[in-house]
């Protein structure tokens, strides 16, 4: 999942990232710039799921 959507943002670079609980995911963007690319500009689901950011 965390690979078609780093495609589908255009990030060209991994993005790290680590299971919570309750099914839920930290990422760690590398920069605000890319936070920014994929927070602002989706898409925002995933095979039907939406992908929810809190900063």
């Amino acid at each position: 999942m965390f690979e078609e959507m780093r495609a589908a943002w255009g990030l060209k670079e991994q993005v790290p990232y680590r299971e919570l609980r309750d099914n839920r995911f930290l990422m760690e963007f590398g920069s605000e710039a890319l936070m920014n690319k994929a927070t602002k500009g989706g898409p925002w689901r995933h095979k039907g799921d939406a992908f929810i950011f809190v900063p």
